[in-house]
């Protein structure tokens, strides 16, 4: 492990957090935006275009994607890797530790940026974005041959990241609407959530779905709509942009403002959402977190310089 550290203790054990080093040094700002993990080890993907693996140590270069700026990266639970930068949407289905094995596809109108990532398992993918200045919702499709445009407008304006909640639906937060979608069905539903603007993320633990946003805020879905349960009085710019769940009573989020004062970690006891204390070490802004096989949790984004940073938590 890297320099630095910290300890939660959230009812459900102690956690240790401490920052990863990488191998070589990063040399060039860019947030880590997310993780994936198959026997091989754990990979991570930087803002920058560059592609890490740990085994257990310390996160090494493997190779770089010259001129790609990345915003999500994620995997299906059979290996299958995805990639999305502005209009790229590249995937690999073996050997994904080599350039070589990564097939790019690049949308074509000039007007669409992809934003998020929605992978429904090896053969089926979303890539989510916005069209021209509204900001209106789009989402392309990839059915394991071919990526395409669906028929229209998925109804939010906004969309900004997505998860898989508990009932195999994917939910969709997006400036003021959570989109639920339905695969198979291939529907966005528009579900009610209270006035605000800038829902920006979200995830699930056991018995609970959460979308998170700038404030920060935090609300739980319920029957029939989402519901605020976490914000801090004051004001401020930090944004919550995902959450980990661990049990029933014990979940993280991280997020964090843009200076290097602002709150990165937050905890979930099984009532309270608060604070983690002491906060998480370097990490300045998160942009992504990740549950391994073994139960490690993983937070990437970057540092004080904007270097690529790397935390993991892990139950004592």
């Amino acid at each position: 492990m890297g320099a630095g550290g910290g300890t939660a203790d959230a009812g459900d054990g102690v956690w240790d957090f401490a920052s990863l080093s990488f191998n070589p040094p990063p040399t060039n700002s860019g947030a880590i935006v997310g993780f994936a993990e198959t026997d091989a080890g754990v990979y991570a993907v930087s803002g920058s275009g560059r592609v890490y693996r740990s085994t257990g140590g310390p996160f090494i270069e493997l190779f770089s994607f010259p001129g790609l700026q990345p915003v999500d990266f994620e995997a299906s639970a059979a290996g299958h890797f995805f990639i999305i930068s502005t209009v790229h949407f590249l995937e690999c289905a073996a050997d994904c530790g080599d350039a070589g094995a990564w097939i790019d596809r690049v949308i074509s109108p000039s007007n669409e940026v992809l934003d998020s990532l929605c992978v429904i398992d090896g053969n089926h993918a979303l890539a989510i974005g916005t069209r021209g200045g509204a900001n209106d919702g789009i989402s392309y499709r990839w059915d394991g041959n071919v990526l395409a445009p669906t028929a229209a407008l998925i109804g939010a304006v906004g969309p900004d990241n997505c998860w898989k909640g508990a009932s195999g639906d994917f939910f969709i937060p997006a400036d003021d609407t959570v989109l639920r979608y339905t695969p198979g069905a291939e529907s966005f539903t528009p579900e009610p959530t209270m006035a605000t603007s800038g829902w920006r993320g979200g995830g699930s633990s056991p018995g609970h779905e959460w979308v998170t946003g700038s404030g920060p805020i935090i609300a739980e879905r319920g029957q029939s709509s989402w519901t605020q349960v976490y914000a801090p009085t004051g004001t401020s710019t930090s944004a919550i942009v995902s959450v980990i769940g661990v049990s029933p009573t014990l979940a993280f989020a991280f997020g964090a403002g843009f200076t290097s004062s602002g709150q990165v970690g937050y905890r979930f006891n099984g009532t309270t959402w608060s604070p983690l204390t002491p906060d998480l070490p370097v990490m300045n802004v998160s942009f992504s977190a990740f549950r391994s096989a073994s139960g490690a949790i993983y937070v990437g984004g970057y540092d004080a310089m904007q270097y690529p940073a790397i935390v993991r938590g892990a139950r004592r």
